[in-house]
């Protein structure tokens, strides 16, 4: 079962084209720029190159990933819990970090910021957009059943999906 909460805006209201601050940032004129992290800024869009790819020389950045992170500032919770997921955790962080590894080489801005094992509580896993968020909870559920609910934030470019399964 799916459950999704989403508060309607008021009828006429304006909203923004992005509420993400990380997004709208303006970044190096002409050339390409580099991150730490691997990820190149060129011809107006976002790629992975490797860990090599300060070595091409250009200007050096830090990209709106490695901000979110630094910054402690998630943009998708995601909490999964239950007695299924003790007996099956090593199944299921396998396949987080398949996840993990797919969306950073797709998109260097789709990151698994951290994977927290929190004991009997669950695991939590915070992510720098909201979109692999949603498709993580997505991925667990069509895998492994259970209850899936989407909470998304009112005033922030924030989501909270929440997965559940008793054995």
């Amino acid at each position: 079962m799916v459950t999704t909460t989403r508060r309607i805006e008021e009828k006429g209201q304006r909203t923004p084209r992005s509420k993400d601050t990380y997004a709208g940032e303006r970044v190096g004129h002409g050339g390409s720029c580099y991150c730490d992290c691997g990820a190149v800024f060129e011809n107006k869009r976002w790629h992975y190159a490797g860990k090599e790819a300060s070595v091409r020389g250009g200007q050096r950045l830090v990209c709106p990933a490695c901000r979110r992170t630094a910054e402690r500032n998630p943009a998708g919770i995601v909490s999964l819990s239950g007695g299924f997921l003790t007996v099956h955790l090593p199944e299921i962080d396998r396949l987080l970090r398949k996840m993990a590894d797919e969306a950073l080489t797709k998109n260097p801005l789709n990151r698994v910021m951290e994977i927290r094992h929190n004991g009997l509580d669950g695991i939590t896993v915070t992510t720098t957009q909201v979109k692999l968020a949603q498709k993580i909870g997505r991925e667990v559920f069509k895998s492994f059943g259970g209850e899936l609910q989407y909470h998304w934030s009112r005033g922030e470019e924030l989501v909270r999906v929440q997965w559940f399964r008793q054995p």
